[in-house]
């Protein structure tokens, strides 16, 4: 599998240290944070990943050229030393180093973040097909008509019970199909910003602001869906890089990825074949954000604490 890890952040609530150091070499447990996520790829069996780098760029080359973790590993820089393009304008310039033309999914690792749950469970989830109870090829007839398996209208995306075809496509193929093209790692957190999901498919619905009670898209209310706070990796299929570039058409080369998601939950014509899910591990995990110095503090004492036990 290919990874992405996002390492360009300035990380400006992480002073004094990113006054003179990115935020991806802060130290956690005598390993840059950085090093901890290269591991933990390495580990699940990622030999492609692209670093994106901006702030003190120079000496992030010069760990992923140097630290013995990066040996072996096909590693390429996608640099933002001009122009800093947030995750989603990143994920869209490092294209051409991710997109060779086959469907293999790409995971996407925020560099601050640090976790313990297996990669490879989270893969397994993102690539099963949709259960076939999900949508019984009556219901595609009743909806689509008689040649419901061999075209739908092509007026649109149909979505019926967490099924998603695109223009053209048959419900028997999209059935085949991985169950979504993008699956972000979620998890019950106190946060201020919670994402919602479907209770029966985990497919996203909508997004929050518990501070100002603004919601995404604009008019949803939560009711029966799922608050889950979002952990820093998804996994995407290369079937997102048509909706980032139509995206950036609008929002310029700069923006972050989650008000992407969002906004195809909004389109006036619902974007063909994305399906975006929600996916927490069956097991108990550690996850820490060291974006800020009590929170790199937290994450140090955690990590001693797991490895005395």
């Amino acid at each position: 599998m290919k990874a992405m890890i996002f390492a360009a952040g300035i990380g400006s609530r992480l002073k004094p240290w990113t006054d003179s150091h990115p935020k991806a070499l802060a130290p956690l447990g005598g390993l840059p944070i950085l090093g901890h996520v290269i591991e933990k790829l390495r580990r699940e069996g990622v030999t492609r990943i692209v670093v994106n780098v901006h702030h003190f760029a120079d000496q992030v080359k010069h760990y992923l050229a140097t630290s013995p973790l990066c040996s072996g590993l096909d590693i390429a820089i996608s640099d933002e030393s001009s122009l800093l393009l947030d995750t989603g304008g990143g994920l869209l310039a490092a294209r051409h180093l991710l997109d060779d033309g086959t469907p293999e999914p790409i995971l996407l690792h925020n560099a601050d973040i640090y976790t313990s749950f297996p990669l490879s469970e989270m893969l397994a989830a993102h690539l099963r097909p949709l259960p076939p109870s999900l949508l019984h090829p009556s219901v595609c007839e009743s909806h689509w008509g008689a040649d419901a398996q061999k075209r739908v209208p092509t007026s649109g995306r149909p979505s019926l019970a967490g099924l998603h075809c695109a223009e053209g496509e048959s419900p028997r193929s999209a059935m085949s199909r991985p169950s979504a093209d993008v699956t972000l790692l979620v998890a019950p957190r106190a946060s201020s910003r919670q994402l919602y999901f479907s209770p029966s498919t985990m497919e996203l619905c909508g997004w929050q602001n518990l501070s100002t009670s603004a919601t995404l898209p604009t008019g949803f209310t939560p009711t029966t869906e799922l608050p889950l706070a979002f952990g820093g990796v998804h996994i995407v299929s290369p079937t997102i890089f048509p909706h980032l570039e139509a995206y950036a058409r609008t929002a310029g080369p700069a923006f972050s990825i989650t008000p992407f998601y969002l906004s195809l939950l909004s389109a006036p014509v619902p974007v063909p074949s994305l399906r975006i899910q929600g996916y927490t591990p069956s097991a108990p995990f550690l996850w820490h954000d060291i974006g800020t110095p009590a929170k790199l503090a937290a994450a140090e004492a955690s990590l001693a604490h797991s490895i005395l036990q």
